[in-house]
């Protein structure tokens, strides 16, 4: 059943060419980048297990609360920036005839 499946090849070339690449760092040029693809392969099969899984489906559930409200999100976020920005304009007209004033000099 081990040899049945395909990414334990997949498992077995990525351990050693790591391994060979350690041993023996300038004998072989090993490919950086097949290695990182390969990793990012396993990577994805492990997300696709683990999506399948009961335990993140409340990770799940929130993912798409927050997909669906993301307009919202966005406006309330403009909002909040609009009242920051004012706010910052009527602190520095408030103070602003403090800092020009060379009689108060600390």
């Amino acid at each position: 059943q081990w040899f049945k499946s395909l990414w334990n090849y997949v498992d077995v070339l990525i351990v050693s060419m790591g391994i060979i690449e350690w041993v023996l760092p300038e004998s072989i040029a090993v490919d950086p980048t097949t290695l990182r693809l390969l990793r990012f392969a396993k990577l994805m099969r492990l997300a696709r297990v683990l999506k399948s899984h009961s335990l993140l489906e409340s990770l799940h559930l929130l993912v798409v609360c927050l997909r669906a409200c993301a307009q919202t999100l966005f406006w309330s976020m403009c909002v909040l920036i609009l009242i920051q920005v004012i706010a910052a304009l009527l602190l520095s007209q408030f103070v602003r005839p403090f800092l020009e004033d060379t009689a108060q000099d600390a």
